[in-house]
């Protein structure tokens, strides 16, 4: 695993699914090998999987991106903070102390 997370661009998870297409016969443990011995990419072997998992929305995706539309944690609790966000609003305006406890 790497000891730096190092971004790749969509273009170069294109270029690795169209490798292991091409050929590693869609075995993803040979495309590991060679993009981390050959190309020296910092990669684990689970983000070449996670790739190709989802290559149909990578190879759909602009080549300038870095990631995927949508990507990323979600909030938990949006809703609730929608709501807290506004409550603290309010009693900002009213002049009131608002604290974290």
């Amino acid at each position: 695993m790497p000891s730096q997370r190092v971004p790749e661009s969509i273009a170069e998870k294109k270029e690795a699914l169209d490798w292991i297409d091409r050929y590693a016969d869609g075995v993803l443990s040979r495309a590991f090998s060679h993009f981390a011995a050959k190309k020296g990419w910092k990669i684990s072997a689970a983000q070449i999987r996670y790739w190709y998992k989802n290559r149909e929305a990578i190879r759909q995706a602009s080549s300038d991106l870095l990631r995927l539309r949508g990507a990323g944690a979600r909030p938990r609790l949006g809703e609730i903070e929608d709501m807290l966000f506004d409550e603290i609003v309010y009693r900002r305006s009213e002049h009131h102390k608002v604290s974290r406890q």
